[in-house]
């Protein structure tokens, strides 16, 4: 590895399915009986595939997503905290509803390198007992590390959107908003939003890029995809991105680190990209943004010192 070499961001969804919350609006299902995935947890492929990714040739940013609540099983802790203390990992981004004690969560990262590591916690207002309390966890851990909020906009929760937004804010918190994706009521969303409902949530929205490619579904361009920026599905097999299917993977990191990445960026095949926030793969995105934390939730528009010095270049008012 070189100094020069540009890090690759890998977002790795396992097929681990336990939660201890029921969001009805959750893409995993939880909402709903779901005890039959279960049995689709493998522990043991789960280590192989993190042993590799220790071994690739490269500094990279990983990501780990479960179908449920990651700091329920000892084996996902385990192997994130592994990729902490390997060389070739520039950063640990992990997602959690933040169900815990603080001092649990202190207990659970002692055994991790903690400089590299980056936490989203997911507000989920139906499922916490005690929204001052989390809150307060929440504050705590934004002190200790790179750490950020993420909400989705579900629309019967649509009328405390703002007030919960404002709450968390006021705390000093990173606060991202994501529009529900899927069915509710018969309808199909985003697309089913409002105009009024479209204009509250774009009155939160992070960024503009957010705002564009999630909620109005704009047509992504060319993409860093399988160049800069991976997708490993559970069973270890990777692709340049999770949106959709490819006839051939570029990788197995259940039984290899080799990688058959692109040396540059291309097309994107797909209609739509509503990949996760944390991990955006398009050109157009790294010509606006920069991440500058590692915490991938965490980035900023490049030419914000200039829209101070001329509001018509503000993320808001340029064509994007």
């Amino acid at each position: 590895m070189t100094p020069q070499e540009p890090v690759i961001n890998i977002r790795y969804i396992t097929d681990y399915p336990k939660c201890n919350f029921s969001c009805v609006y959750c893409i995993a299902g939880h909402g709903e009986v779901t005890e039959s995935r279960e049995r689709h947890w493998d522990a043991d492929r789960y280590a192989s595939i993190i042993n590799n990714m220790t071994r690739i040739p490269h500094k990279i940013n990983v990501r780990i997503g479960v179908a449920g609540e990651f700091f329920l099983d000892k084996n996902l802790v385990d192997g994130a905290s592994r990729l902490s203390h390997s060389d070739n990992v520039a950063s640990v981004n992990l997602i959690t509803n933040l169900s815990f004690k603080h001092h649990q969560y202190q207990k659970i990262f002692e055994s991790y390198q903690s400089e590299k590591v980056a936490i989203v916690a997911s507000f989920h207002p139906g499922e916490i007992d005690d929204i001052a309390q989390w809150s307060n966890v929440a504050e705590k851990i934004s002190r200790e590390y790179d750490f950020s909020v993420v909400m989705v906009a579900f629309p019967p929760l649509l009328a405390d959107l703002k007030q919960h937004y404002q709450s968390l804010k006021d705390r000093g918190l990173e606060v991202f908003i994501q529009p529900f994706i899927g069915f509710w009521d018969k309808k199909h969303y985003p697309q089913a939003y409002t105009d009024a409902e479209k204009e509250l949530i774009k009155s939160v929205m992070y960024s503009r890029h957010d705002y564009e490619f999630l909620m109005q579904l704009k047509k992504p361009g060319l993409c860093n995809a399988g160049h800069s920026s991976l997708f490993v599905n559970p069973h270890g097999l990777v692709y340049p991105c999770g949106m959709g299917s490819y006839e051939h993977s570029i990788g197995d990191l259940s039984q290899s680190p080799e990688l058959k990445l692109r040396t540059h960026a291309a097309p994107c095949p797909f209609s739509q990209c509503q990949c996760d926030t944390e991990n955006i793969n398009t050109v157009q995105f790294a010509q606006y943004y920069k991440l500058d934390a590692l915490n991938q939730h965490k980035y900023q528009y490049r030419f914000a010192e200039e829209a101070l010095l001329d509001p018509r270049v503000d993320e808001w008012q340029i064509s994007y």
